[in-house]
């Protein structure tokens, strides 16, 4: 069978059950710290063991306007109050394809809120999160 892969635009981030709607993109990285183990009865090669791991995501997009009010969306509006009051928010990470959907969900600090207002273009937004705690990850059939 040949290899299949996911369509970039069926990954996006959610925050609880908010998503972002008008992503661009996003990004999930995790990485592990390892401690080395090598000692003098290893003669070819450092050995490592696997220690914490830690992750961070991000998200661009075009920050919307609420149709009511015309204030910022509810979701951007929540990721600036959460940076400048420092709470965590539930961070979900979604890679949908047709079956299965896996889901990566964690706690996340925003640490980032940027936002992009040229004059020849809507207004653009970037968040980045750092995630702390365990990442759940569910994945799901259809």
């Amino acid at each position: 069978m040949a290899d299949q892969y996911v369509n970039a635009r069926l990954a996006f981030i959610k925050v609880a059950s908010d998503t972002f709607g008008a992503e661009e993109g996003s990004s999930i990285e995790i990485t592990a710290d390892l401690i080395e183990t090598t000692n003098k009865s290893n003669t070819s090669a450092k050995q490592f063991i696997h220690d914490i791991y830690g992750a961070t995501a991000s998200a661009t997009g075009i920050i919307p306007l609420d149709d009511t009010t015309g204030a910022i969306a509810t979701l951007e509006s929540l990721f600036l109050t959460n940076i400048l009051a420092g709470t965590a928010a539930t961070l979900i990470f979604v890679l949908q394809e047709a079956s299965p959907t896996t889901t990566l969900t964690a706690s996340a600090l925003v640490t980032t809120w940027s936002a992009d207002a040229t004059q020849t273009n809507v207004i653009k937004g970037t968040f980045a999160f750092q995630l702390t705690g365990d990442i759940t990850i569910v994945e799901t059939s259809t």
